[in-house]
């Protein structure tokens, strides 16, 4: 915890709480953590929505699309 004390001072509000590095170095982790852990699982669940529709490219929006409109 001494560690991220020692970060530059970065404090900012989220949700109306402050976030602080240097006075609550544990919630500071704890929200990084969290938000590290929302891009990762987004990220996997877009990779394979990309893949159950057939690529990324136009051909699988247009696929997609097509489904939806029938």
């Amino acid at each position: 915890m001494e560690k991220v004390r020692e970060l530059p001072l970065v404090s900012f509000s989220y949700g109306g709480q402050p976030v602080d590095n240097r006075l609550a170095p544990a919630d500071f982790i704890q929200f990084w953590l969290r938000k590290g852990a929302h891009v990762l699982l987004y990220g996997a669940l877009g990779m394979a929505m990309a893949a159950a529709l057939g690529g990324t490219g136009s051909g699988g929006r247009r696929r997609w699309m097509l489904q939806f409109r029938q």
